[in-house]
């Protein structure tokens, strides 16, 4: 049996974090220069600002980053797990809800530059592109992808084009309050296309399989099982 999430939502590492959101809550953190990050639901986020850098660790789930000019110069690093993203004056994506510990950055404004820990050569991504980074810093094929589509999570709104269904579960995943597994292979890699409201997941979950091949098993409050036909 595969976790469709990557964690029961809401752990104990925001605990620990200095900002973080529960299960189904979001937030809006106003940074020291005047950045802002968007803080999706079941997240965590360190900030370390000094004299020469400004960086931000996203611990867990997912944040939208609005990023301002520094007139010390200090580069805006945010780091993801191995992973680190510099922004290069721009408003991007940065989501560690995919399974099996992958990261996804979308660049809505100008650019960044992503350096997986090992890599030879760091990535830059443009306004309307997105790339995939496996847990061990593997990147995916740069892909497009339309800002009102990464980023319309903060209106509360999930859209998939084309998402395995395993990425689609992760992300309602940050907003159910008990473990969402998916049984088999089959549905994990099934594709979706669909907008789903993530304030409601159990009816999200509902549509989803009212228009794809699997069945949905509610064993108890905290245990949902999906599976294919």
């Amino acid at each position: 049996m595969a976790l469709g999430g990557l964690r029961l939502s809401g752990t104990f590492q925001g605990v620990f974090s200095d900002h973080a959101t529960r299960t189904g809550q979001t937030s809006v953190v106003d940074l020291p220069d005047g950045s802002r990050a968007h803080l999706n639901a079941a997240s965590a986020l360190n900030v370390d600002f000094s004299t020469d850098r400004r960086l931000v660790e996203l611990v867990e789930g997912q944040a939208y980053f609005e990023v301002t000019s520094d007139p010390m110069r200090r580069p805006f690093d945010v780091k993801a797990g191995d992973i680190t993203v510099t922004a290069l004056g721009t408003a991007f994506d940065v989501n560690r809800n995919l399974p099996d510990g992958a990261t996804e950055i979308a660049v809505a404004e100008h650019m960044v530059r992503i350096a997986p820990a090992g890599a030879l050569q760091p990535i830059e991504l443009q306004a309307g592109q997105m790339v995939v980074l496996s847990r061990d810093g593997t990147a995916g094929p740069v892909t497009s992808v339309e800002n009102s589509t990464a980023a319309a999570w903060r209106t509360g709104v999930y859209i998939a084009q084309s998402r395995p269904l395993a990425q689609v579960v992760a992300a309602l995943q940050a907003y159910h309050e008990g473990w969402l597994l998916i049984e088999d292979d089959k549905a994990r890699l099934l594709r979706v296309n669909a907008v789903l409201d993530l304030h409601t997941p159990d009816s999200s979950l509902d549509a989803l399989a009212s228009g794809l091949p699997i069945r949905i098993r509610r064993l108890s409050r905290f245990l949902t099982v999906i599976s294919s036909n």
